[in-house]
């Protein structure tokens, strides 16, 4: 079904829903490999248990690792009817992106021989999902793909209009070689994206979010320069840089937090990294906010006496996203104006003035009724 034969449009969002009370037949063939080959083809896997035993736990199981965050459970079949939103907000979560006018977005890639093919496949697949979510034109998001093992290959760049939509750039992951390398330098592949993506010959554009999604299973080679030597090049360029390990999280774990600080996630094994898609996404789409300009002085409210005047800015410059950090400012200041003293006679004018406006408003609505 999940084949451009059958119809899947590839750049556009691929999802299966599962209704199931949770019992399989005892003859029932292992469907592992099955459920592997949707993910690899960046299918979302939706489960609804329905009934008491979907919840025991010999299933319930079962139906965790098809699944996984996407497992919905009803009392009945009775009950569906009245679920429907809560299976269509896991069918289409809640876009973090909406209000995106567009970012350039670096993927970089482990495509080192420990990953192992099948692993590599899975990650790939993932990919497929997350960039499904995006909107990618030209005048949108554009991505940038770095793969690396011994050396990193910069096989995208921001520039390469080829790449302006969301079913060229599903293609072109698809057609990533599964040949794997040796040896990870993180290192290097970090750099690359610096010089090589992030910069007027990359494509990278001023007035767009920088982000950076690195992908991989473990620690960067011993020889591998430090990354505080390595990291200010892309925070100089405000890059946003995500982490994302698979895998024994806790051999690798420092390094990660030292490359994306609090940006850090971790999926036990490349078959459960969907679970991560929500969390990426809002990642990948997070912004923080900026003021607008500080608007023009009001008028003062007094001509003597003291009075105040007033500015406003708004954080809209641009909204912040995701897990993007709000604005910290004021958003309005004040400051005195016309302190001098006001007189006798000029408190005596001001008066008058006051009295005329109500007449004056007076007799100009009953002029409007002749």
């Amino acid at each position: 079904m999940f084949k451009k034969a059958s119809g899947q449009r590839p750049g556009v969002r691929s999802a299966m829903i599962l209704y199931t009370d949770g019992r399989s037949h005892p003859d029932t063939e292992d469907f592992y490999l099955d459920i592997v080959a949707l993910k690899m083809r960046g299918v979302r896997i939706i489960v609804v248990g329905i009934g008491p035993d979907a919840r025991k736990p010999k299933y319930r199981q079962v139906l965790d690792y098809i699944g996984g965050k996407n497992l919905f459970f009803v009392d009945d079949y009775k009950s569906l009817d009245d679920a429907t939103d809560d299976i269509l907000t896991l069918v289409c979560p809640p876009d973090p992106c909406e209000n995106s006018k567009g970012m350039d977005v670096a993927f970089v890639i482990d495509k080192t021989s420990s990953l192992g093919v099948p692993n590599f496949l899975l990650l790939k697949g993932f990919l497929l999902e997350l960039v499904a979510a995006l909107n990618i034109g030209p005048d949108a998001t554009h991505t940038g793909i770095i793969t690396f093992n011994r050396k990193p290959k910069v096989l995208s760049n921001f520039a390469n209009s080829m790449l302006y939509s969301n079913e060229a750039v599903h293609d072109f992951l698809a057609k990533i070689s599964v040949v794997l390398g040796d040896r990870t330098f993180t290192d290097k592949a970090l750099m690359a994206a610096a010089n090589k993506l992030f910069t007027e010959e990359g494509g990278d554009r001023p007035d767009f979010p920088n982000v950076l999604i690195l992908l991989t299973d473990g620690r960067t080679n011993p020889t591998s320069k430090p990354f505080s030597t390595i990291i200010p090049h892309l925070e100089a360029k405000d890059v946003r840089i995500v982490a994302v390990g698979v895998g024994q999280y806790e051999d690798f774990q420092g390094q990660l937090e030292e490359i994306a600080g609090e940006n850090v996630h971790n999926a036990s094994n490349f078959d459960q990294l969907s679970n991560l898609f929500s969390d990426i996404l809002a990642e990948t789409c997070s912004v923080d906010g900026g003021f607008t300009r500080w608007s023009f002085w009001s008028e003062c409210d007094a001509r003597c006496g003291g009075g105040v005047q007033t500015r406003t800015r708004s954080c809209t410059n641009p909204l912040p996203q995701g897990y993007g950090k709000t604005c910290e400012g004021p958003l309005k200041e004040s400051r005195p104006c016309n302190e001098q003293p006001c007189s006798d006679a000029y408190s005596a004018e001001e008066d008058q003035i006051r009295e005329l406006k109500p007449l004056h408003y007076k007799r100009g609505l009953e002029k409007q009724k002749e």
